[in-house]
C-alpha cells in the first residue's frame, strides 16, 4: 500500500474510533457492490481496528451482483476471517410483506390502493435498474408494455 493511503486510511480509522469514544456510531455502507477496490481495502483496514471500540460498520450488499473476481468477493474473504464479522443474509419481501409495511409506514390505517402503490413502487424500481443496467432511462410507457403480459402474484399483477 502506498505510504499515503497508509495515512489516509489510519487517518480516517483514528477519527471514526475515536468519535466512538464519546458516543457510540454506526457506519452503514450502502451498496458495496459498486465500491471500487481502493474503497474496500479502507473498509478491510477499519475492520482491523475495531475491537475495543464502539463503533459499528454494517454494509450492505447485493450477493447476485458478485463473482469471484468481484473486489467485493475478495474483500469478503478478508473480513471472513475477522471474529468481529457476521454475515446476515436477507431476502426480498413478499407483496404482501411490502404491503404490510406500506399499512404500518401509514401507522396502521389501512391503504386503499394497497396494490396500486405496490405496482407503482415496482414499476420506479424497475425502471431504476433498466437505468443502472442500460444508461437510458425508460418511459413509463415502455413499463405499460412490460406489464401488459405480467405475473400472477396473488391475483395481483406484479412486473
Amino acid at each position: 500500500m502506498p505510504p499515503h493511503r497508509h495515512r489516509l486510511f489510519d487517518a480516517v480509522t483514528t477519527f471514526l474510533v475515536s468519535a466512538s469514544k464519546a458516543a457510540p456510531l454506526i457506519l452503514v455502507l450502502d451498496d458495496l457492490h459498486w465500491a471500487d477496490r481502493p474503497t474496500l481495502l479502507l473498509l478491510q483496514h477499519l475492520a482491523r481496528r475495531l475491537e475495543g471500540s464502539r463503533l459499528l460498520v454494517i454494509g450492505t450488499y447485493r450477493d447476485m451482483e458478485l463473482d469471484r473476481k468481484h473486489p467485493l468477493a475478495e474483500a469478503l474473504t478478508t473480513l471472513r476471517r475477522d471474529p468481529g464479522f457476521e454475515r446476515v443474509l436477507l431476502r426480498g419481501l413478499s407483496a404482501e410483506d411490502v404491503l404490510a409495511l406500506f399499512q404500518a409506514r401509514a401507522s396502521g390505517a389501512p391503504l386503499a390502493e394497497g396494490a396500486s402503490a405496490l405496482e407503482a413502487l415496482a414499476a420506479r424500481e424497475v425502471r431504476r435498474y433498466l437505468y443502472l443496467r442500460t444508461g437510458r432511462r425508460v418511459p413509463p410507457r415502455l413499463l405499460l408494455v412490460l406489464d401488459a403480459g405480467g405475473l400472477d402474484l396473488g391475483g395481483r399483477r406484479r412486473l
